[in-house]
């Protein structure tokens, strides 16, 4: 709960002008961000583009946003929207044609066996998610990937609580059934 209160007073002082707090922001979610757009089919550039977008409209709106959520939930619902407009509207923003799972961070792992085995894992689960349902799909990104609670989900995506859940515990069950271990 400290990170949502944390949160709560950076905005503050991003709402009276102070320019250092914004930039705390900016330095604390644009990785994310960027990865986040990355996982829904943005090129690294058109990823960038949207989070630079997302980070300046917030700046210049600054004193006239309510966010009725939490801030790293109200980030990513823009950033998603912001996201959708472009596809609308056709402004930008292709699919990846390559895979980017040697751009994932590895766990502290010592040994290269250990890191190949998690780099495989990861290719291998991002392969099995491509025939999920796109809102399950999102919702199971957002909870692996970048982290997010139930509620922050649920938030983001304008969906209820359990409806998310159950998207999560059916996405898992999809890849249990379909992922290979070698024993």
């Amino acid at each position: 709960m400290q990170n949502v209160h944390d949160d709560k007073e950076l905005f503050a002082q991003i709402v009276n002008g102070d320019r250092k707090s914004f930039d705390l922001l900016f330095l604390k979610y644009h990785t994310a961000l960027i990865g986040f757009c990355k996982s829904g089919g943005c090129e690294e550039n058109d990823a960038e583009d949207a989070v630079s977008d997302l980070f300046l409209d917030l700046w210049l709106r600054r004193s006239t946003i309510a966010i009725h959520t939490s801030l790293r939930a109200y980030l990513y619902a823009a950033l998603r929207n912001k996201i959708n407009n472009l596809y609308r509207n056709n402004q930008g923003i292709s699919y990846l044609t390559t895979e980017y799972a040697d751009q994932l961070p590895d766990a502290d792992l010592s040994r290269p066996d250990e890191k190949l085995f998690l780099k495989d894992r990861t290719k291998m689960i991002e392969y099995i998610i491509t025939g999920l349902p796109e809102q399950t799909k999102i919702v199971f990104l957002l909870k692996w990937k970048h982290h997010l609670s139930d509620k922050e989900i649920a938030e983001t995506l304008n969906k209820s609580l359990p409806t998310v859940r159950t998207m999560v515990y059916r996405a898992i069950l999809y890849i249990r059934d379909k992922i290979t271990f070698v024993k």
